[in-house]
């Protein structure tokens, strides 16, 4: 959220920044030591809009990752999560499931929890652990569902064309190059995921 280093950002040429949200659930924020002083989930909410908002008004398109599985999460976090995406108007998003990779602290903590060895499926797209409150199926059918409802292409063009004009208005001739490129690889990033995810999601419909 500082202006400054934005905007040198944007001179520096910069088209797209990665930003790891992680949850809409404040407390999933606490517990993964987040130094973000936020109360409520509507606080949230008004933070990443202002950040997306901030970062269009220089130029720069924005990947928000979001991570599902965290102990705090129930199965309504998938929804929170889209409309999070929608009403903030972040460009791409890649929605990763919480994986506790051997040698971390996580791993030797979530240890008692874990049901999968298989390390190919430490790939963060697959649930590898117990879960208090969401089955590893449901943890990996709604990180797929969450990923088409928010990058098929109807819905990831809309947003573009949005970034685009704000950052049409906001940047100036400078910033349409960035604008170009930045949307482009957005919605390059859209159309992958959501492809890979609805192919994926049908082992789960048959």
């Amino acid at each position: 959220n500082n202006e400054e280093i934005l905007e040198l950002a944007a001179r520096s040429g910069c088209a797209n920044l990665l930003i790891g949200f992680d949850s809409p659930n404040t407390s999933s924020l606490k517990e993964v030591g987040k130094g973000i002083n936020l109360t409520s989930a509507l606080e949230f909410e008004e933070y990443v809009c202002k950040t997306v908002e901030k970062c269009h008004k220089y130029g720069i398109s924005v990947t928000g990752v979001f991570i599902f599985g965290f102990d705090h999460d129930c199965k309504d976090v998938f929804n929170r999560t889209v409309n999070l995406v929608r009403k903030a108007r972040i460009d791409a998003n890649r929605f990763e499931i919480l994986t506790p990779v051997p040698g971390t602290l996580l791993y030797d903590e979530m240890q008692p929890r874990i049901f999968d060895h298989n390390l190919a499926h430490y790939d963060f797209s697959h649930a590898v652990f117990n879960h208090g409150n969401i089955t590893p199926e449901e943890l990996e059918r709604g990180m797929l569902e969450a990923l088409i409802d928010t990058s098929s292409l109807p819905k990831s063009e809309l947003r573009a064309a949005r970034t685009f004009w704000d950052v049409a208005r906001g940047a100036g001739i400078s910033g349409l190059k960035r604008a170009v490129y930045g949307t482009g690889v957005s919605y390059l990033q859209n159309d992958q995921l959501a492809t890979g995810a609805a192919k994926r999601l049908k082992q789960y419909q048959k």
